[in-house]
């Protein structure tokens, strides 16, 4: 498998819900809110 370039970056405000939607369905611990301050981030 070869991967090109990958560009990370913050989330737009409108990404929050479906964000945190997809961490609950797929991170192994789900998840509810962040313990303090958090930064959300997505890979492109």
């Amino acid at each position: 498998m070869v991967i090109g370039e990958v560009d990370v970056r913050p989330i737009r405000p409108d990404e929050r819900r479906h964000w945190d939607a997809l961490m609950d369905e797929h991170h192994y611990l789900g998840f509810r809110q962040f313990a303090g301050r958090g930064l959300r981030h997505v890979a492109e």
